[in-house]
């Protein structure tokens, strides 16, 4: 949140003036260059404001943010854009740890849940509860790749449907064919399968 600009600061230096000096034309001069030079700084910085940020600003500007993180533009939008340029800044700390993973993946895919399986001997598998883009599956796996610890490597990547993902149950007949194989009489019973991109 950005702090209220200060446009007054010679007018509130000069009212600190106690009653004997109030009258020095000398010190209220010297004061005054002093204060504009402080005022001219106050403007300065405020105008930086909202300069560099990414959720704004727009075209070359977010092209320089994107230079700043090691981000290239890839053709995509600047929405889009965004969105590689938060995951790239994401992916410079990450340090292979399972939960930056996810938050990168969080990132790029939007989505609200995430399914991390890791697979023996050094393999990750990594779900969205969400269709994934196309567009943007090729940067996922690069991504995903470049923030994996050394040795471990990226056994998959896909999105699942939340509402009906496929599942075996129970055994109970209503739940088997809500989100399990189905029924060979009705095509639309069974739950969906997650795709693997």
């Amino acid at each position: 949140m950005q702090a209220e600009k200060i446009t007054t600061h010679v007018i509130d230096a000069l009212k600190r003036f106690i009653e004997q000096y109030k009258n020095s034309s000398k010190l209220q001069g010297i004061t005054a260059s002093f204060c504009n030079q402080i005022q001219d700084i106050e403007n300065a910085l405020c105008s930086l404001y909202g300069r560099l940020d990414i959720d704004n600003i727009t075209g070359n500007d977010l092209d320089n943010i994107g230079k700043i993180v090691g981000q290239d533009r890839l053709g995509f939008t600047d929405d889009i854009y965004r969105i590689l340029i938060y995951t790239r800044i994401a992916i410079n700390v990450s340090g292979g740890i399972p939960e930056n993973i996810i938050s990168i993946f969080q990132i790029l895919t939007q989505c609200t849940e995430v399914e991390f399986l890791e697979i023996f001997p050094a393999g990750v598998h990594i779900m969205a509860n969400l269709e994934i883009d196309s567009s943007l599956t090729d940067y996922i796996k690069e991504a995903l790749e470049s923030s994996l610890a050394a040795g471990v490597t990226l056994s998959g990547v896909g999105y699942y449907d939340p509402t009906n993902a496929f599942t075996f149950t129970d055994g109970t007949p209503e739940v088997d064919s809500e989100h399990g194989f189905g029924d060979t009489g009705d095509a639309l019973e069974g739950g969906l399968l997650s795709v693997v991109l």
